[in-house]
């Protein structure tokens, strides 16, 4: 009987312990934290939080919002912890919440860093033909436009260079580079040889407000052209325009007609 008694005790003991255990166990509570944009009130993804006790200078755990932006906090019931959120591009935010199963929200506030002024230099395509070790003279659009000259006196106005007619209005120009021109002068349109056999191309067919830049060699042309001028071409680059682009111009000329009986 004694033996019997002794047991019956020993196991209500072991079962008051055992009972009493659990909820030393029970005791955590999952909250859920949303973090959003404070201006656009949009979720927040990847975010990433950590949380301490109160008091504490330790963080405990960490972990970040999902899809939703919400992430799960799993504390002591009723545990006073303190929250860090941060996030790329915005400031981080602090907070103090209560392990008790609700859920919380923080809004992050935009960083808006300022930013150092930036100066970036670069060179323009006229530039570029100017520095290359070919003598090369470039007309930019710029001296083109709104001049009622022709692109001959334009040219003539380069070092080098002598443009004139081998007649009338409307007939063929005679482009002379240092001494050299008909076959020897190469006269090209975006590259593209135009003039004919023995030199010839007339530039008053060409107007002024379609040329980007005139380029002037003076010497071997570049083999990019892929032409056989050996004292020199001129290069006439054109814009580039828009399917719908249209722009109409006009010329007026006036003759002058004799006769002698």
């Amino acid at each position: 009987m004694l033996i019997s008694k002794a047991a019956c005790i020993c196991r209500i003991i072991l079962t008051m312990s055992s009972l009493l255990s659990l909820p030393l166990f029970a005791q955590k509570q999952i909250t859920e934290i949303r973090v959003i944009d404070s201006e656009k009130e949009s979720v927040i993804e990847s975010a990433t939080l950590q949380w301490r006790a109160l008091g504490s200078s330790l963080y405990m755990d960490g972990t970040t919002t999902d899809r939703k932006g919400i992430a799960r906090v799993n504390a002591d019931v009723g545990r006073k912890l303190v929250l860090s959120v941060s996030y790329v591009g915005y400031q981080t935010a602090t907070d103090t919440i209560t392990s008790d199963g609700k859920r919380y929200t923080i809004k992050l506030n935009p960083d808006a860093m300022a930013l150092e002024n930036v100066v970036v230099f670069g060179k323009t395509k006229a530039r570029i033909i100017r520095e290359s070790p070919e003598a090369v003279s470039v007309i930019n659009a710029k001296e083109l436009q709104g001049r009622s000259v022709s692109l001959e006196t334009i040219l003539n106005k380069t070092i080098g260079l002598k443009v004139g007619q081998t007649g009338g209005l409307g007939s063929s120009s005679r482009i002379i580079v240092h001494g050299l021109e008909g076959n020897r002068i190469q006269i090209l349109w975006d590259g593209i040889p135009m003039n004919t056999s023995d030199g010839a191309f007339s530039l008053d067919e060409i107007p002024i407000d379609i040329i980007e830049r005139i380029e002037v060699y003076k010497s071997i042309i570049p083999a990019r052209f892929g032409c056989d001028g050996l004292g020199g071409a001129v290069n006439i680059v054109t814009k580039e325009f828009s399917t719908d682009y249209f722009d109409p111009t006009y010329k007026e000329s006036r003759y002058c007609f004799g006769f002698i009986l």
